[in-house]
């Protein structure tokens, strides 16, 4: 049976999120796995309370019937990944499923992005030397800088078709 991965990330908020989605898919596809993405189950958003539950419910029931989450981890919209990225990674943490995350950059941590940018407001700014807040960072079971190495570790950790890693 091939296994079934999720893939998190803000792409849904990007305009070109079908050919990205579609592009992921294929990458897993070659390498024996099959990838859902949060818009294969996409309603109409007609921005309601109703269609927010909804759309969490799908989400999250997608968690559950996959085997991993592959998980974009991009700063999004300031210096962390995207909040709704993070608690489908912690979900599917809490779930016992293996969360490989890409774009993960460890050149430069997570102190140094909220300085960079972010309004202090006197909170203390913690300093593991970790690309993202330590809950997340610290609970992946892998982090690469970029997609193709993210599934081809998906691929290896599931012992599906291996391809050559590129040079």
């Amino acid at each position: 049976m091939q296994p079934h991965i999720y893939l998190a990330g803000p792409t849904c908020f990007l305009g070109n999120a079908r050919e990205l989605y579609d592009d992921l898919k294929a990458r897993c596809l070659t390498l024996g796995m099959v990838a859902l993405s949060p818009c294969d189950s996409c309603v109409t958003d007609d921005g309601s309370a109703a269609d927010a539950q909804s759309i969490r419910s799908r989400n999250l029931d997608m968690i559950k019937q996959c085997d991993a989450v592959l998980a974009d981890l991009r700063p999004f919209r300031g210096p962390s990944a995207d909040c709704g990225t993070v608690y489908e990674c912690g979900y599917a943490s809490a779930l016992n499923k293996p969360v490989i995350a890409y774009y993960v950059w460890q050149d430069i941590t997570y102190r140094d992005k909220v300085l960079a940018g972010i309004s202090q407001d006197g909170a203390a700014i913690e300093n593991f030397g970790l690309f993202d807040n330590v809950m997340l960072a610290a609970g992946l079971d892998s982090t690469h800088e970029t997609p193709e190495d993210a599934v081809q570790a998906l691929a290896t950790r599931f012992n599906t078709i291996s391809v050559p890693q590129h040079e």
